[in-house]
């Protein structure tokens, strides 16, 4: 996620594989170094405005410059993580369909076995671990 109330709000509808970037330029190299040693596939979750795109694209080259898959959580328009689960209640089942939806942002089609979607190139799709009551 761009922000810490962003991965905040994964977290308290049960999604814990999060973390924070600390804004659009905040991703340092010993994040990227963190998740390159521990895992396969990263799933960008900024905000979706003009002023994301171009910072959620360099964080996936950078990613996949090392070998990890990106994809991206596109919420509508103007719109971030805690505003989404905040409008589309609840929040556990809004984020997991956003999850399940993230589209490939590398070049080409997606790693093999893949359709283009996490929920297609992953039958586990993430489930949340044990979920709370949605956020207010």
């Amino acid at each position: 996620c761009e922000s810490l109330i962003d991965a905040m709000t994964f977290w308290s509808a049960g999604y814990r594989n999060v973390t924070a970037a600390y804004g659009t330029n905040g991703f340092t190299a010993e994040l990227e170094a963190a998740l390159v040693a521990g895992a396969s596939r990263v799933l960008i979750a900024f905000d979706r405005d003009e002023a994301d795109e171009r910072p959620a694209k360099k964080v996936a080259g950078r990613l996949m410059s090392e070998g990890v898959e990106c994809y991206r959580i596109l919420f509508p328009r103007g719109l971030d993580a805690n505003a989404y689960a905040l409008e589309v209640r609840p929040a556990a089942k809004s984020l997991g369909i956003a999850i399940r939806a993230a589209t490939w942002m590398g070049s080409g089609p997606p790693p093999e076995g893949s359709a283009g979607s996490v929920s297609q190139s992953r039958g586990d799709a993430p489930e949340p671990a044990q979920a709370r009551e949605p956020l207010p």
